[in-house]
């Protein structure tokens, strides 16, 4: 008889060989690097060897070597905001035409529903347009030497700061 403990274990064991099956291998197709000089690099097919990156860059499409050192973060592209832009565009197209059809000073008569859906499906094709044109990112890859740069809030208060024996907060925006 098959018990609990037995689901437990096999469990186990696939999260086991998951996690060594996936160690030190890092293959991208798209995607974009950070580097120190404050660079964005937009690549295709990197592969990381011997602390090396090798990827290809769009612009040029040749073959690039980039050291460990030289790199902050990669993401990974995974595709677009298409149908979050579209939904919410739509949804607000939506509202707008329903508030805008309870004018009362000006009558739409049997076109109203008209007015509702064509006002909505204009905004959620905008919302589909304007969302395919931005790339959606996750990133894979963080440098340990530089610490983990992705924070939930943009701004950073330094406390490290003393001037003349006086504590001094900076505040930075990032």
């Amino acid at each position: 008889m098959i018990t609990i403990k037995h689901y437990l274990i096999l469990a186990f064991f696939i999260f086991l060989l998951h996690n060594l099956y996936c160690q030190d291998s890092l293959k991208i197709k798209h995607g974009r690097i950070n580097t120190i000089s404050g660079e964005k690099i937009k690549i295709n097919n990197l592969t990381f060897e011997n602390n090396q990156f090798r990827y290809n860059d769009n612009k040029s499409s040749a073959a690039n070597i980039m050291s460990l050192d030289n790199v902050i973060k990669i993401e990974k592209k995974q595709g677009n905001h298409a149908l979050v832009f579209g939904l919410g565009l739509g949804a607000a197209g939506l509202i707008g035409g329903v508030l805008g059809t309870l004018n009362p000073y000006y009558d739409y008569g049997n076109r109203r529903m008209n007015f509702i859906i064509s006002y909505t499906s204009v905004c959620a094709i905008a919302g589909v347009i304007w969302g395919s044109t931005q790339a959606k990112y996750k990133t894979v890859f963080v440098n340990p030497k530089y610490g983990s740069i992705d924070r939930k809030s943009y701004c950073q208060i330094n406390t490290n700061s003393y001037t003349l024996n006086r504590y001094n907060a900076l505040l930075q925006y990032k």
